[in-house]
């Protein structure tokens, strides 16, 4: 029997939704980012929300995701305002309470496992709007292409008029920038740190950014935290967002109905990203305090999933730290009958790739996706599978990924072009390119696997062809 069958699970109930690197106490959240009454309250119709995760490459239920596009498809046809808004309200209850846990977090001593529990369960409540939003924002980014492109008006024009609230993200990039503004007025930006130091009024406004902000940059449960020394060096390359284009124009009803439903639904393509970001930086003075406890440190325990903490906590046993370290290299995570199943098996892990994760040409040297921002931009590539060894990336250079996050703006900043395998026009890299005016062709499929660290490319973001030079 091979491992899939041993699970009864089908290769072919299943889609591939890309690879993002992620230990497995980050994977743990997709796997259990669904509730049924949470779902209800948004007005959302029972689906099958099951998630795979085998070494940071996701797989998504084929069905489970055509009946939540269907519950989104039948609210713009019907132009179903009460809908939107209903997700809307519901997700920032969600996010509000969420945010709530802060203080706790910080205030908290000890392995407090209580906390901890809380902690997770609100987690995963967040993981409801992120990952419709995620779903909604690119299918909905489809829907608004079609309607624009029967009444004559460019997909990548119509995506101009689509309202953007301001996230955590834009909030902090306005401050960086006013930072940035300071720094040149006083002859400082670029210099070192200890000049900077220096001058009291631009210290304590840097000092004062990175203490709100310190979370900027981390994503789930690592990446490093925001530091005066990181700040001053992405602020030099930090320019004004782009001008954005009309806002008012006259558009079939139809239109400006899926525009503003747009605008509301590609806000929550980010925003409980970096609402989780920030609560899980507070929580991890908790999460080192519960590493000590089972002799772990803190890279150690996030290769525990947060029932098998909760699990070792309460019998008070310890993991076996050698067998531990393996999942490093290889893991699979995923919900069978609403348990909990981690794999960590090498043989078993490798076969689930294998019927799981397709394989593309690689030989190829060139490939097509979407134009999310036009331009054209030629450097050398810097593929990142997460936003870390930020270090190795250049200023000029190509940014190739699966798909960005908020975490990886301080490298979008840097980037001449941005690359995806996917997304579409309402996605993280669409909408953030365009406010930086930086080329970028989305939805490639392949462009993580067909291109290297080191490779030189020419991206045509008219044609959406990028190109091996």
């Amino acid at each position: 029997m091979g491992a899939l069958e041993k699970y009864g699970l089908k290769a072919e109930d299943w889609m591939y939704a890309g690879q993002w690197k992620q230990p497995p106490l980050s994977a743990h959240f997709w796997v259990h980012g669904y509730d049924k009454e949470l779902c209800a309250s948004i007005g959302l119709e029972p689906f099958d929300d099951r998630v795979i995760d085998v070494n940071g490459h996701t797989i998504i239920h084929k069905k489970g995701l055509e009946d939540l596009k269907r519950n989104l498809l039948k609210a713009i046809e019907n132009k179903d305002d009460n809908f939107v808004k209903r997700f809307a309200e519901v997700s920032l209850e969600v996010l509000e309470a969420h945010k709530k846990l802060v203080p706790e977090l910080e205030a908290s001593k000890g392995a407090d496992i209580e906390l901890f529990k809380r902690f997770i369960a609100s987690a995963r409540k967040v993981m409801v709007p992120w990952y419709v939003g995620f779903v909604f924002s690119d299918y909905m980014g489809e829907i608004l292409v079609e309607k624009a492109e029967e009444h004559g008006i460019p997909g990548t024009k119509i995506v101009e008029y689509i309202p953007q609230k301001e996230s955590l993200m834009t909030l902090q990039h306005k401050g960086a920038l006013n930072i940035k503004k300071l720094l040149e007025e006083k002859g400082l930006l670029g210099g070192p740190v200890e000049k900077v130091k220096e001058d009291t009024e631009a210290w304590v406004k840097i000092q004062s950014h990175v203490d709100e902000y310190e979370w900027y940059g981390t994503h789930h449960v690592w990446g490093d935290p925001l530091t005066a020394e990181k700040l001053l060096k992405e602020v030099v390359s930090m320019e004004e967002p782009a001008i954005a284009g009309e806002k008012n124009p006259e558009l079939p009803e139809d239109l400006k109905f899926a525009i503003k439903a747009a605008g509301e639904i590609s806000f929550f393509r980010q925003y409980p990203v970096e609402i989780f970001n920030l609560v899980a930086f507070k929580a991890r003075p908790l999460l080192r305090a519960i590493g000590e406890k089972l002799g772990l440190n803190y890279e150690e325990l996030t290769l525990l999933t947060a029932d098998e903490i909760i699990k070792y906590m309460e019998s008070g046993t310890k993991p076996a730290k050698d067998k531990l370290m393996g999942r490093k290299e290889h893991f699979g995570v995923f919900l069978k009958d609403g348990r909990e199943i981690i794999i960590d098996d090498p043989k078993e892990v490798a076969e689930f790739e294998e019927k799981l994760v397709p394989q593309k040409d690689t030989s190829v040297n060139e490939f097509k996706g979407m134009v999310a921002c036009k331009g054209h931009a030629k450097g050398t590539v810097k593929v990142f599978l997460v936003p870390e060894e930020l270090s190795k990336m250049k200023e000029g250079d190509v940014l190739v990924t699966t798909m960005t996050t908020p975490d990886f703006v301080p490298l979008m900043h840097k980037a001449s072009a941005i690359v995806t395998d996917i997304g579409g026009l309402l996605s993280h890299a669409a909408i953030i390119s365009r406010e930086m005016g930086k080329p970028c062709v989305i939805g490639t499929e392949i462009a993580t696997q067909v291109l290297k660290d080191g490779d030189q490319v020419e991206v045509d973001a008219e044609k959406g062809i990028v190109r091996k030079l």
